[in-house]
């Protein structure tokens, strides 16, 4: 076992300690952050020449959004927004504008700032309007149980919901809303394993092998265990991936539960090529726990629900 070990390690470094695979993964990632810069930039890049000021403004209305910063804001944007309603907002270059004209004054202070105020400052009664609107659902005897349950679930969802603090999310959003393309898992799987058996034909090795102790199944299986540990690798970072991004607590239970049997299978494949009796009930074990624990969650989820949906019905 140890040998195999040894030659499994070995069979990694050499696949996959190639500079040519690390430098090709780390352009892929790379051009996969070019990309979430590039949809950054377009998202922001139309004000991209007024950083400053941009940066002046924030440092004064973020944090705590309190009457005071609304009002004082609404009074720089309001008069922007009936010079636009009236169609009377002037897109030349006025010295007294805040960026470059009036019209750059709207769209400045409007899109970065005030709609973003506005949603953070009357997100609390919006969630309590749709709290009351599904609980009323809810408790309707025309509505299916399904449908009863739904609006139950959004209620608990909604309730005591608020944002009392205004910060720069974009690049936040960015970056949760990416996609990361299945074509970047198939092509880090496809380069990372391509050189795995051909190795030994491009160093003329191949007839020199099985003519060795572990030139044969010890060396076909180590392949295969280093292929099968990569494999399992990119799929428990693509899993994690998946887990920040989610937004519910059920899908991020399903990530960890998939977590935990990818390692079960890497633990059964190493049961299986290596012979040994112990990983097998390792591989029980893990099973078990990675039950418990998704069980655990899913009982602890459970009970905040019905205390949030006690606590909703006592404030009733």
């Amino acid at each position: 076992m140890k040998h195999f070990l040894r030659l499994v390690g070995y069979e990694c470094r050499k696949a996959f300690g190639n500079p040519g695979i690390v430098l090709f993964l780390a352009a892929l990632l790379a051009l996969n952050g070019w990309k979430i810069q590039d949809q950054y930039h377009r998202a922001t890049g139309a004000f991209d020449p007024y950083k400053q000021q941009y940066q002046e403004t924030y440092a004064t209305y973020s944090g705590t959004i309190t009457a005071e910063k609304a009002q004082k804001i609404m009074t720089i944007y309001r008069p922007l927004d009936e010079k636009l309603r009236n169609m009377q907002l002037k897109s030349e270059y006025d010295p007294n504008a805040y960026t470059y004209s009036e019209a750059t004054d709207e769209q400045f202070f409007g899109m970065l700032f005030v709609y973003e105020m506005q949603y953070d400052y009357y997100y609390r009664n919006n969630a309590i309007s749709i709290v009351e609107n599904a609980r009323t659902l809810a408790q309707s005897p025309n509505v299916s149980a399904y449908i009863a349950r739904e609006n139950t679930r959004i209620a608990w969802d909604f309730s005591g919901r608020s944002i009392p603090n205004f910060t720069d999310t974009r690049g936040s959003h960015v970056l949760l809303n990416y996609d990361y393309s299945t074509m970047l898992a198939l092509l880090m799987c496809i380069f990372g394993l391509c050189g795995v058996f051909v190795r030994e034909q491009e160093s003329e090795m191949s007839m020199l092998l099985p003519t060795t102790r572990y030139g044969t199944g010890a060396t076909v299986a180590a392949k295969l265990t280093a292929a099968v540990l990569f494999l399992l690798g990119i799929g428990i970072l693509f899993v994690l991936i998946y887990i920040i991004r989610s937004h519910l607590t059920v899908d991020r239970i399903i990530g960890i539960n998939l977590i935990g049997t990818l390692v079960v299978i890497a633990i059964s494949i190493l049961t299986y090529l290596l012979g040994e009796d112990y990983l097998a009930d390792i591989a029980v074990v893990y099973v078990v726990l990675s039950f418990i624990a998704v069980a655990m969650l899913c009982r602890i989820y459970i009970n905040l629900y019905d205390r949030r949906k006690e606590e909703t019905q006592d404030d009733r």
